[in-house]
């Protein structure tokens, strides 16, 4: 069951874990590196279970959303303002779908695939630099 509840979440889709890894997790100066210590869990029993801040994974869906806008006629077509008035529909529906999840049947299972998109995240990194020393690509091309 927690397995298919993993699956289902709307926000381990790897759209998302590449802004989140993009924007929070790239190289180890980055901001993720340097405020991990203050991500927490949202379980007392589960403190070992770090998570995401949840307006970190909502800025990440709203980042994929206007890209997807821009290439919704076919072609690209440059987005106006990054601005609240423009994505607060958006932002609010995230919000909404992650509470759903936080809150709904399987709510006991939450914690623990919120972990597990933190760890897509922070992991997405090593996976690129293997995957680039593989395919001997230069490390400056990504």
């Amino acid at each position: 069951m927690i397995r298919n509840f993993m699956l289902d979440l709307p926000f381990h889709v790897p759209a998302i874990v590449d802004v989140i890894h993009e924007a929070w997790w790239n190289n180890g100066k980055a901001l993720g590196f340097k405020y991990a210590h203050k991500l927490q869990s949202h379980r007392a029993d589960c403190t070992d279970e770090v998570v995401l801040p949840d307006a970190m994974i909502w800025l990440a869906g709203a980042n994929v959303w206007a890209a997807l806008r821009a290439w919704e006629t076919g072609r690209y077509v440059q987005a106006r303002d990054f601005s609240q008035e423009r994505l607060e529909n958006t932002y609010t529906s995230l919000l909404a779908v992650l509470e759903a999840q936080r809150n709904g049947s399987s709510a006991k299972y939450f914690n623990k695939t919120m972990h597990e998109l933190y760890l897509k995240t922070i992991q997405l990194g090593r996976c690129h630099r293997r995957l680039r020393k593989q395919l001997d690509f230069p490390s400056n091309r990504y």
